[in-house]
């Protein structure tokens, strides 16, 4: 009867090798997730500037009229509509790296 032989130094292999790639998806994933949050900040900090402006118009007593109220109000539908984007790219992520991690444990 042939010895049964089992190639423990490929599997061992093998499994690293998918490590590896899982552990680089996983560190993509990262680096999207910062790529939002950067991009989110950045929204919310020219949010802030754009009101600030308007603010600073209206108390300086310049008069605001219906064309910088709409180009204002605009913006805002804009970043709301951003941030409903931004948070469906992270639930995404989300659920990509928890299928990550479960792999991982398996």
């Amino acid at each position: 009867m042939k010895r049964f032989a089992f190639p423990l130094e490929r599997v061992r292999q093998w499994r690293s090798l998918q490590v590896d790639l899982e552990f680089t998806r996983l560190q993509k994933l990262f680096d999207d997730r910062a790529h939002l949050d950067q991009y989110a900040a950045e929204l919310e900090r020219q949010v802030r500037k754009a009101e600030y402006r308007f603010a600073a118009a209206v108390a300086a007593g310049n008069g605001v009229d219906g064309g910088q109220l709409s180009r204002l109000d605009d913006f805002h539908i804009y970043a709301n509509r951003q941030r409903h984007l931004l948070t469906a790219q992270r639930e995404e992520i989300d659920r990509s790296e928890e299928h990550t991690s479960e792999l991982q444990s398996h």
